[in-house]
């Protein structure tokens, strides 16, 4: 009796241990795992020496391999831990961390599945909150080309991932509010929606310049309902005043033109026929928040609407 005490003593410890391995405590890096995106490409076959190795050697040096950024490596020693110690709590945690890999190792296809299938195996696991989190980070990213770093207007593109990872911050938020990842994720959301808002601005001034005013006007009332407080609102109104004086709909062209000089913005008559700024209703576009009661934190309570014609 004591000596099997004592053996689940040591594999509660065990478990214990591993699951700290993966908690982040750096509010400013909620992921908190090598900040290298590159890292060493490391080798591709285990050594003579690995094989022989101890399921606990085998973690520790898989989890080696992932602090210095040499995420091939690392995979390959998750791998090959999770095939031979599949019952072992090293196996889950591997499996855990095996997530994280993928995802700095730009395979978002196969993290996301991962990410599916340790939630499939753990359903009560108390890093699903992580996986969750990380899921939302593998959709942002996919959303993002290299030609973003340099300065290149993204919204333009299509936004398809940017609004999974919207709603993937929005489970988390919803399914684990007590998550150390909220912070971070209901900042992400604020951009997200930000981004999204401004890829409709693409299709609203498209229309625009087309004079298909119907059109306009409707996508103008679409971004307004359903991007409140985003830079994008302002602008948008402006644009749908102008599509409605073209329209004839005298009425609702004047409610518009009411909102928009009660809050100190201009309004079709002030910007004339010269093409609206964007950069100056960027600027502005914050003050938009108030007019609507809405604040920064509760945009993760806001769903992403698709897109309309």
């Amino acid at each position: 009796m004591t000596s099997c005490l004592q053996r689940l003593i040591v594999i509660s410890t065990l478990i214990l241990m591993s699951a700290c391995a993966s908690t982040p405590d750096d509010q400013d890096d909620p992921v908190l795992l090598p900040s290298n995106p590159i890292g060493g490409l490391g080798e591709q076959t285990l050594s003579e020496r690995e094989q022989r190795l101890s399921v606990d050697q085998l973690y520790r040096a898989a989890r080696r391999a992932l602090d210095n950024g040499d995420f091939n490596t690392a995979l390959a020693r998750y791998e090959r831990l999770i095939g031979e110690f599949p019952f072992s709590a090293y196996s889950t945690q591997a499996a855990l961390e095996q997530i994280y890999a993928l995802y700095r190792s730009f395979n978002p296809d196969t993290a996301i599945a991962a990410a599916d299938r340790f939630v499939r195996d753990h359903p009560r696991h108390p890093a699903n909150d992580y996986v969750q989190y990380l899921r939302g980070l593998i959709n942002e990213g996919r959303g993002e080309g290299f030609l973003t770093s340099l300065g290149y207007d993204s919204t333009q593109d299509d936004v398809g991932f940017a609004r999974r990872a919207f709603d993937d911050y929005a489970v988390l938020i919803q399914r684990y509010p007590d998550s150390i990842y909220n912070g971070d994720a209901r900042q992400r959301m604020i951009a997200l929606r930000n981004r999204i808002a401004a890829h409709e601005m693409h299709a609203l001034r498209f229309y625009m310049e087309r004079n298909a005013y119907l059109a306009a006007a409707k996508r103008a009332e679409h971004i307004v309902a359903t991007y409140p407080g985003t830079p994008a609102v302002p602008e948008a109104l402006a644009l749908m005043e102008r599509a409605q004086r073209t329209l004839g709909l005298t009425d609702q062209a004047i409610a518009t033109e009411r909102l928009l000089r009660g809050n100190n913005l201009p309004t079709a008559a002030d910007l004339g026929e010269a093409q609206v700024e964007q950069g100056w209703f960027a600027r502005v576009g914050t003050r938009i928040g108030s007019w609507f009661g809405l604040s920064d934190g509760d945009a993760e309570t806001d769903s992403v609407g698709g897109e309309t014609s």
